[in-house]
């Protein structure tokens, strides 16, 4: 979907809202785990641990 384009053209390609909604976040995912696999492939065993505990969410927070 480009930028400016008319509403109806973007809502066009799918059923409902909620099917653009699970469209995005499914993209959104897999950009997510492109980046993971990244990084999981120029980092060794300890600096991968490392990096994961950096990035994942603190349980206190909950």
């Amino acid at each position: 979907m480009r930028r400016g384009s008319p509403r109806g053209v973007a809502y066009s390609q799918f059923e409902s809202k909620a099917d653009l909604f699970l469209a995005l976040l499914q993209a959104r995912i897999d950009e997510r785990s492109w980046q993971n696999e990244q990084l999981a492939a120029r980092l060794d065993g300890r600096e991968l641990a490392v990096a994961v505990a950096e990035l994942a969410p603190d349980p206190r927070d909950r």
